[in-house]
C-alpha cells in the first residue's frame, strides 16, 4: 500500500469491505452519495456533519462494515463514516476512483508501519516491537490527533502528524503570530488548496528549519495557512 494512497482499493492491497471487494475498488457509480452506498450493499444513516480545511462543512452520515480484510488483518462490525468526498478527492486520473479512506480506527488496533521508500504499510499485532533503528519520538494525544515535540525555525511546539496529508508541512497561523513568524511565511508564494471545508488560501515558503526526535531538517518546504479549520 502506499503510504499517500492509504485507501480501500485492489490495486493497492486487494481490501475489501463486507461482500463488495470488486465495487469498493473503485467502479464508477452514476448518481448521488446515497447510489453509491446502495451500490456497495450498505446502509447509511445519520444526519451529522464533518470540516476540515476551509471553513464549510459537508453532510455526513454512519454505516456499519460486516468485515474489513486488507490482507491477512481483519476486522469485523466496523463503523464507517459516510460523506461526500471532493471530486479531486475521489477521482484519480487513470487509476480507479477513491473506494475510501482509512485511518484512525484502524491504526489504534495495530502497530503501523509506513514505508515511504519501499511504498508499503505494514501492519503487526499490537505489542510487537520496531526490529529497527532510529531515534524514538514519543506521542501524546490530544483527542485522536497524535502530538510529537519538534520545532520550527528553533521556535518549540507540539506538531501533529497527519498521514493522510500529501502535502508540505503546514504551520497554523496562531502558533506563527505567537512566535513572530506570520509576517515571513506570508512574503512566501500565495496558493489555495482544498479541504472537506472547502478552498483555502495559504503561502508556501522553502529554507525553513524543522527538527524533532534528535534529527534536523534543513530547506523545508512550509505552508502558513488562515483559514479556520471546522
Amino acid at each position: 500500500m502506499h503510504p499517500r494512497d492509504l485507501v480501500v482499493g485492489r490495486e493497492l492491497t486487494g481490501a475489501c469491505l463486507g461482500r463488495a471487494p470488486e465495487r469498493l475498488a473503485g467502479e464508477r457509480v452514476d448518481g448521488d452519495l446515497a447510489a453509491h452506498v446502495k451500490a456497495l450493499g450498505l446502509k447509511s444513516a445519520g444526519a451529522g456533519v464533518s470540516g476540515g480545511a476551509g471553513e464549510g462543512t459537508v453532510a455526513e452520515q454512519d454505516t456499519r462494515i460486516a468485515r474489513l480484510q486488507i490482507g491477512d488483518a481483519v476486522m469485523t462490525d466496523q463503523h464507517f463514516y459516510v460523506i461526500p468526498l471532493q471530486y479531486n478527492t475521489v477521482e484519480r486520473g487513470d487509476r480507479p476512483v477513491l473506494g475510501g479512506i482509512l485511518g484512525l480506527e484502524l491504526f489504534e488496533r495495530f502497530v503501523v508501519r509506513l514505508d515511504y521508500q519501499s511504498k508499503t504499510l505494514t501492519l503487526k499485532p499490537q505489542g510487537s516491537k520496531y526490529p529497527g533503528h532510529g531515534a524514538a519520538a514519543p506521542l501524546t494525544f490530544a483527542d485522536d490527533m497524535p502530538l510529537i515535540a519538534a520545532s520550527f525555525e528553533g521556535n518549540a511546539g507540539d506538531f501533529a502528524i497527519d498521514t493522510g496529508n500529501a502535502s508540505t508541512m503546514l504551520i497554523q497561523h496562531v502558533w506563527a503570530e505567537q512566535h513572530g513568524l506570520a509576517a515571513k511565511m506570508k512574503a512566501g508564494l500565495e496558493t489555495v488548496s482544498f479541504g472537506a471545508g472547502g478552498a483555502s488560501r495559504n503561502w508556501a515558503i522553502r529554507g525553513a528549519r524543522f527538527a524533532m526526535g534528535g534529527q534536523t531538517f534543513n530547506d523545508v518546504v512550509a505552508r502558513y495557512a488562515e483559514a479556520v479549520t471546522s
